[in-house]
């Protein structure tokens, strides 16, 4: 087999070693951008190669987009795909909160704001309990100071304090908090005050000593709406009755509730803006 000898064979030689070097270049950089150790001389070889690239027009693709590894792209798409999975579950939580809500809220059809727990003010889970909580609804939506805050039937508090996105919701077991309240069982008529005590609790005080009050007894708001839409529709629950402390030398009983509502599990919230 004869060798090329003539000045064509020459010069596409001379063409295709620089390709050569070109290529070797390419597999050199890939295996070091797969070492991780191709970062601090990546611009140099950048560099060289640009010049190569704009002669033969062909890219070896070696730009710093393509430095991902298999493992880091592996993991920018787990992150996604977390991401989304998160995103999936807040949205499978606020569409079952809906539902819930308005298949159990049937008091005077309120006009109901979903909002979204943004902040639990003072909360250490396991050391303190939640006083007050900050939701994601502001003047913008409709909210306003005095508007009472729900979850189902249960009452959690009353809206004290609004910005144009954000709202303070005061608990109803803030120490700071009381309710015109009545009993909902065999014992219908019982009048007394829901008081917050603070510490997760709350306590039904004001009740006449005359008056029967039973560990299980449920006890609802009586209302004491306003005119400008303040305040709790009548039998929204507030607690049930854990002991009482009733002393003959008293005038008036009192009973120790707890919520049935674990307020440190909620993500969504509703605000009654008003009633139809």
């Amino acid at each position: 087999m004869q060798g090329c000898a003539t000045i064509s064979c020459v010069e596409k030689r001379n063409r295709q070693l620089p390709l050569l070097i070109l290529l070797l270049v390419a597999f050199f950089i890939f295996f070091l951008s797969q070492s991780g150790i191709f970062a601090p001389i990546r611009s140099l070889f950048e560099a060289m190669i640009v010049p190569l690239e704009n002669i033969y027009g062909f890219s070896v693709l070696v730009r710093k987009n393509t430095f991902t590894s298999r493992t880091e792209r592996l993991a920018a798409e787990i992150e996604l795909l977390s991401e989304k999975l998160v995103d999936q579950n807040e949205l499978l939580k606020e569409n079952a909160a809906l539902k819930d809500q308005f298949q159990t809220t049937s008091v005077h059809n309120p006009l109901l704001v979903p909002a979204k727990v943004v902040g639990v003010e003072g909360f250490l889970p396991g050391s303190s309990s939640i006083e007050s909580m900050v939701i994601n609804k502001g003047a913008s939506e409709g909210i306003k100071k005095g508007q009472a805050v729900i979850v189902g039937k249960s009452v959690i508090g009353i809206i004290r304090e609004v910005s144009a996105r954000l709202a303070r919701v005061q608990l109803v077991t803030s120490k700071d908090s009381s309710i015109p309240a009545t009993v909902s069982s065999e014992n219908q008529g019982v009048l007394g005050i829901v008081r917050g005590t603070g510490g997760g609790g709350m306590v039904l005080d004001n009740v006449l000593l005359s008056e029967t009050l039973n560990v299980g007894d449920i006890v609802v708001s009586k209302g004491d709406l306003t005119m400008q839409k303040e305040g709790f529709l009548p039998h929204l629950i507030l607690g049930r009755v854990e002991s009482v402390n009733k002393q003959f030398s008293q005038l008036f009983q009192t009973a120790n509730l707890k919520s049935l509502v674990d307020v440190s599990r909620l993500s969504i919230v509703f605000v009654v803006l008003g009633w139809e």
